[in-house]
């Protein structure tokens, strides 16, 4: 935008923390707040940013659509639920985030003065929650995306905890994050890549 409006557009997304923003390309409309305004840059009487926006509403009016979408088949579940059934394929480096066991709990140990180093009870090891981040990419049309990733929301934050399934082994976890890394749109398709953040419990 020219660099002369860059402030007003500062005053603008600053007046309060919340405001509406509409998105004409998938017809919706979300209320957001600012988190930041970044990376900019001045050239040529023009000023580049990015703008960081937080829903901290995303499921509000939202209601619940099983989902029935298809992607590349991978051997991973949440609840029983194929991921690509919301849409989703998991790419390089999921997996390496879900085989590595972590930090393990340290056992009751002993030591005093008359010892020489430490005692540690001999008991079976169990590893302390870590948090494993699942890269996942969906490339769809954007009104299927909408159902997918909702969907998956919604399910991930249900009560309780869930189960995670992944090349035969299960995990317990809570959702803890998400966050799209990179997005493109080429309507009515979408391509976007997202950081599925869960604690292994």
């Amino acid at each position: 935008m020219p660099e002369s409006l860059y402030p007003n557009l500062v005053t603008l997304l600053s007046a309060r923390a919340y405001a509406n923003y509409t998105f004409d390309f998938i017809n919706l409309t979300y209320r957001l707040r600012l988190v930041g305004l970044s990376k900019t840059q001045v050239s040529g009487g023009y000023v580049t940013a990015d703008i960081r926006l937080s829903d901290d509403f995303p499921l509000q009016g939202y209601t619940y659509q099983a989902p029935t979408l298809t992607a590349h088949h991978v051997e991973a579940y949440i609840d029983s639920k194929n991921l690509t059934q919301y849409g989703i394929t998991l790419l390089e480096g999921t997996q390496q985030e879900l085989i590595t066991a972590g930090n393990a709990k340290t056992p009751y140990t002993a030591q005093n003065s008359t010892m020489s180093g430490l005692i540690a009870a001999d008991v079976p090891i169990y590893f302390q929650e870590r948090t494993a981040t699942l890269k996942c990419f969906m490339y769809l049309p954007i009104t299927d995306f909408l159902k997918g990733y909702f969907a998956l929301l919604y399910d991930l934050v249900r009560p309780g905890e869930r189960t995670l399934s992944y090349q035969g082994k299960s995990y317990k976890c809570i959702y803890k994050d998400g966050k799209i890394t990179e997005l493109y749109i080429d309507a009515p398709l979408i391509w976007v890549k997202f950081d599925l953040q869960l604690t292994i419990i």
